[in-house]
């Protein structure tokens, strides 16, 4: 079944798709200078946060996630899994896929 993102793109005229693109990114770009001016989320933010998730000291962890959609973060993807590191502990198991970017 396609997606309702793959049946806009057929259906609307290809400008337009690229002008909600284009409102959209200025959206979040807004939304993240707003949030480093702040001062962002830090470690102790993140660790406080995954604790009330309830992930715990030796718990399993997958994360699949995109740094982009967690606001700005001081210090970027060090500082996550920084933290998830220091939730999960010596003993717990953090797992990460990867992937490369170039659409293969």
């Amino acid at each position: 079944m396609p997606s309702l993102r793959h049946i806009a793109h057929q259906i609307l005229p290809s400008s337009l798709v690229y002008w909600i693109q284009k409102k959209k990114k200025l959206k979040r770009n807004k939304s993240l200078a707003k949030q480093a001016k702040s001062g962002g989320f830090t470690k102790a933010d993140l660790v406080a946060q995954l604790k009330l998730m309830g992930i715990e000291e030796g718990d399993v962890v997958l994360v699949h996630s995109a740094l982009s959609k967690m606001g700005f973060v001081n210090g970027g993807a060090k500082t996550v899994v920084e933290s998830l590191v220091e939730t999960l502990g010596l003993e717990g198991h953090l797992l990460m896929p990867t992937s490369t970017n170039n659409g293969r």
